[in-house]
């Protein structure tokens, strides 16, 4: 859908220098106050050129004339129909192109942009050609071709994207982005908090990034499923994983327990498990002894498309949980 609508963009802005609207004499002026918007795939900014605002969009410049609105700043491009413009309404916009509204416009830098949250330290990497991106300290250590190259500059300040943050070295440098959805390596299956790709001297790497245990920590995660048996109905299994320490604790349905564990390159792994003695109903003491034993076997996790935590192992071994 995206881009059916940059394809539209750029036609439709093709189509305005086309039936009459007055571009600006020299397309790419440095523009005073400018605040820049992301409308999906398209780069949106709204500035001052002189004494006149002007909407900079797909590589060209239009004249803009204010209009009332109820909220916000209202813009429309002078001595065109159907109507082409900006509303801008705090850190979100409408982009009106060709008589069309584009209404998921989110400010990403410029005047009165807010400040971006991005982690001080952060890795990514992928496959085929093998690649690492360290990010720390605001500097950027690029590794690929397998290790055989490398290049390291000072990034930018990181800009607010749909759905993330990039960063934009300029012609020549690095472009990353770095989007917040769960991520496969390609190599081992680990799933990774973060979707990255960095383009760098004309190539494409795709791959993965952030902190794996990112996706594990911060909440319990409710077994609904041991082996594909389900659990006792009106019992809770449940499981927290705690990222300092390397330990886990929950129920099994009947007790408390608790075991060690570790996450790497090759997946997940647990201890021996401690737990409390309390005896329960037979069904929920076995229920216990299934959760116990499959977790002995695990050495494989994945976040699916519906947020479930799904965990693998020998012998069959599964246990799918949600938060």
């Amino acid at each position: 859908m995206k881009k059916a609508r940059s394809v539209f963009a750029v036609a439709a802005v093709a189509g305005l220098a086309a039936c009459g609207n007055k571009p600006l004499p020299v397309p790419q002026a440095p523009m005073a106050n400018a605040a820049e918007y992301a409308c999906g795939d398209i780069q949106v900014q709204i500035g001052m050129a002189g004494d006149a605002a002007v909407r900079r969009v797909e590589g060209a410049d239009y004249i803009l004339s204010v209009v009332e609105a109820p909220t916000g700043a209202k813009y429309v491009a002078d001595d065109f129909m159907p109507v082409t413009g900006f509303w801008s309404k705090g850190n979100e916009g409408v982009l009106t192109l060709a008589g069309v509204d584009y209404p998921e416009c989110t400010q990403t830098g410029g005047e009165g942009a807010p400040p971006v949250e991005a982690p001080a330290n952060w890795t990514a990497c992928g496959q085929e050609p093998g690649w690492m991106l360290t990010v720390a300290g605001g500097m950027a250590d690029f590794v690929y071709d397998y290790g055989a190259q490398g290049y390291s500059a000072l990034l930018p300040e990181p800009r607010a994207i749909e759905g993330g943050i990039g960063y934009f070295e300029g012609p020549g440098g690095l472009a990353i982005t770095s989007i917040a959805k769960v991520c496969a390596n390609s190599a081992t299956g680990v799933p990774y908090p973060d979707t990255v790709t960095v383009a760098f001297s004309d190539e494409v790497y795709q791959g993965c990034g952030g902190d794996p245990l990112a996706l594990l920590v911060g909440a319990d995660w409710v077994v609904e499923d041991i082996n594909s048996g389900g659990v006792v109905e009106g019992s809770r299994v449940s499981l927290a994983f705690d990222a300092a320490g390397g330990l886990i604790d929950g129920r099994s349905g009947c007790n408390a327990f608790g075991a060690d564990y570790s996450v790497g390159g090759e997946g997940i792994g647990f201890g021996s498990v401690m737990s409390t003695e309390t005896a329960c109903m037979e069904s929920l003491m076995m229920q216990e002894r299934r959760f116990y034993d499959a977790l002995a076997l695990i050495n494989a996790y994945t976040i699916d498309e519906s947020g479930a935590l799904v965990m693998t192992g020998a012998e069959d071994a599964r246990i799918v949980a949600r938060r």
